[in-house]
Parts: structure tokens; C-alpha cells; sequence
């Protein structure tokens, strides 16, 4: 009488379990789920870095800034790049004279390949140093 197929039966239906057609279902919403974490991580470091190369751009510019206001406007247009650990940083210099004492300076700092080049500029008023 226990072992009979009815037994059998009555005994596996009582079992709570879940269907492979769940197990499916709740592995692909995981599997979506951590693809756009994941998607997520990455894009947030990209946008990270690119901070950081604008952040240093800038301060690269000002210090540019600095050391023409000290040292004075010598020509008319320069460009150049910036020494180590800064050597993906290049700068440009267009200086005209406005007035006696006065030059209208633009100054641009670019960084980045050919397709993704990134450039910040600024365009100031410089008294001219007589040296």
C-alpha cells in the first residue's frame, strides 16, 4: 500500500519547486540586469577620465596664463608641448597687439588623437612687459 503508484503520485505533487520555464525567466532579468551595471561601470570610468584630461587642461592653460603674464608676450604666434608627465598636453599661442601695453592673447591647449582631439581655449587682454 506505500509503494503503491498513487502513493507515489500524491507524494511528488505535495513538492513546491520551480518550473524551467521560471528558472529561464529569472536568469535572463539577472543577465540584463548585470549587462547594464556593467555598462554602467564602464561609461562611468570613461567620462572619469575625460575629467581628469580637462581637469589638468585647464590648470595646464592657467599656469600657461601665468608664466606669459611673467614673462611676457614674445611672438605673435607659438605653440608648443608641455613637458612630462604632461606630453599628450600641446598648447597654441595667437597674440595681437591691441594698443600700446595691451595684447589680445588666445590661448588653446588640445590633447587627444586625430578623431577624439579635445581643445579648451581662452582669450584674454595681457599688459605687455617691457623687458
Amino acid at each position: 500500500m506505500y509503494n503503491s503508484p498513487q502513493n507515489k503520485s500524491l507524494r511528488y505533487s505535495k513538492i513546491k519547486s520551480f518550473t524551467l520555464l521560471e528558472v529561464m525567466f529569472v536568469l535572463t532579468i539577472v543577465s540584463v540586469s548585470l549587462l547594464a551595471i556593467v555598462k554602467s561601470f564602464l561609461l562611468i570610468a570613461r567620462a572619469d577620465s575625460a575629467m581628469e584630461d580637462y581637469t589638468k587642461a585647464v590648470f595646464l592653460l592657467k599656469d600657461k596664463l601665468c608664466t606669459l603674464d611673467t614673462e611676457g608676450i614674445n611672438n605673435y604666434k607659438e605653440n608648443g608641448r608641455f613637458m612630462s608627465p604632461f606630453d599628450k598636453f600641446y598648447w597654441r599661442l595667437h597674440s595681437e597687439d591691441l594698443s600700446s601695453g595691451i595684447a589680445k592673447v588666445d590661448l588653446s591647449v588640445f590633447w587627444g588623437k586625430d578623431g577624439s582631439k579635445r581643445e579648451i581655449k581662452v582669450s584674454t587682454c595681457l599688459i605687455k612687459k617691457n623687458l
